[in-house]
């Protein structure tokens, strides 16, 4: 039995006053979220308020602090350090989450800044059910879905561990690529982040897209601006930057000339441009509209109208105009991209593994070409994906090594077996390991229910 804290005991050091007051109340959530989950399934509107409420008393801990700590340190629940049971109803949740963390064979949970809903809705998918994920295999089981920001925490987890010091550190060549990929987003939300620019002409898009050509063409893993496709709250022109980037790559890895890849890759950007600009007109003068433009940025390059309206085949359903392989490359990727980043409601959410399966199943829609350089520049587990090594640790795929697409980059999220690492996640990116392969891309979780 617990017991209330002597009055006469030293105080801790505060570090805010958020953390200071909000351990009952994150306990008390955390008390009505497991209550909640044994009766109502993941998804039901009764769950999904309660996590909503969790999340509202985590808010500001996190704001002012970056993390959320409840642990169970001899008997005594903590909250960010600080005892949480100083009061008689305090005492009673103080108990009863003491008490789920014991069967559940773990000492606390961390909450770090950046949680959302649908990712502390995953990890309720395994921390509420006790009699089927415990100890390391719960924090296992989270970090195979890419559970991040909420992770349990086991005994002897509290000292932060160091990287192997056989990591060599993260590779120049990935850094370099990742920056071109940033700043390409950034000046793209400058230039066409408020809707369809007026003035800007095709010799623009190619010149904001050349630094990623030159990249492709150094060499550099240009699919590191393809780890995140599944991030939410982004603008419509942002999927033709990712288009843009997947066909700079692919058009290279085919052989093209670089001005025939910086032209493919302008156009799948300009195109995707002019669909979020034109998404206001019916279906028809929206046809009209985007012949004209794609008619006149043929004008200025060596692509032929024909082939430029090819691109969008799949989504217009004008299956009757020829496809050339330029068009093969755009569509290939902008299905890819398609795949990997749906977040509809109702749509099946696809990892990038099963998004590269989806369009190299497609056994008429492109050339064999196109499918080899398209796997060639995402690697067999593309960027993003989860995977688990045959040594049971699990990592995320930040980007395809060139030369060699069965070995990625990558980024371990736990420790050989599951065991978790105390980084915050995202840590030394690596290439995998020579004496370790990938044993299996890790699925996302469809249907699970909370018993």
């Amino acid at each position: 039995m617990m017991k209330p804290r002597s009055a006469a005991a030293p105080t801790p050091p505060q570090r805010g006053d958020a953390g200071r007051d909000s351990g009952p109340m994150v306990a008390s959530r955390l008390i009505a979220v497991l209550r909640t989950g044994r009766s109502y399934a993941i998804g039901n509107p009764v769950f999904t308020a309660q996590l909503e409420q969790l999340l509202d008393v985590l808010a500001p801990v996190l704001r002012d602090e970056a993390e959320a700590r409840v642990t169970l340190v001899q008997d005594e629940l903590l909250f960010n350090g600080q005892p949480v049971g100083s009061r008689m109803a305090n005492v009673r949740h103080a108990e009863q989450l003491a008490h789920e963390m014991l069967v559940r064979e773990i000492t606390g949970v961390r909450f770090l800044d950046g949680l959302t809903l649908p990712e502390l809705e995953m990890f309720m998918r395994y921390f509420v059910p006790s009699e089927v994920h415990r100890g390391a295999e719960l924090v296992r089981a989270c970090a195979a879905q890419g559970v991040c920001h909420a992770l349990p925490l086991l005994a002897g987890q509290e000292a932060p561990e160091t990287p192997d010091e056989d990591d060599g550190g993260t590779p120049e060549a990935y850094t370099h690529a990742v920056e071109t990929c940033s700043t390409l987003l950034r000046e793209a939300r400058a230039l066409l982040g408020r809707g369809l620019p007026r003035g800007v002409e095709s010799h623009h898009y190619k010149r904001l897209l050349q630094p990623v050509v030159d990249a492709a063409f150094a060499g550099q893993p240009i699919s590191a601006g393809l780890a995140d496709l599944d991030e939410g709250g982004i603008g419509p022109w942002v999927h033709g930057v990712r288009v843009s980037v997947l066909v700079a790559g692919v058009a290279h890895r085919l052989g093209l000339h670089r001005r025939t890849v910086a032209e493919l890759a302008a156009a799948a950007l300009i195109e995707a441009t002019h669909d979020a600009g034109l998404t206001r007109l019916s279906g028809e003068a929206r046809a009209v509209a985007r012949r004209s433009s794609l008619s006149r940025l043929a004008h200025r390059t060596s692509l032929d109208p024909v082939s430029l309206l090819a691109m969008r085949l799949p989504f217009e359903g004008e299956a009757n105009a020829p496809v050339t392989l330029s068009a093969q490359v755009v569509r290939a990727a902008c299905a890819y991209v398609t795949h990997a980043s749906s977040r509809s409601a109702g749509a099946t959410r696809w990892t990038p593994y099963e998004a590269l399966g989806l369009v190299l199943a497609d056994a008429n829609a492109y050339h064999a070409a196109v499918k080899l350089a398209l796997a060639q520049t995402l690697g067999v587990y593309p960027p993003g994906q989860i995977v688990e090594f045959d040594d049971g640790t699990v990592a995320r795929v930040c980007a395809a090594w060139p030369g060699d697409p069965e070995r990625p980059l990558v980024e371990r999220m736990t420790g050989p077996a599951g065991a978790r690492t105390t980084h915050t996640v995202r840590t030394v990116v690596i290439a995998l390991p020579a004496q370790r392969r990938i044993a299996r891309a890790v699925p996302f979780a469809r249907g699970t229910q909370a018993a």
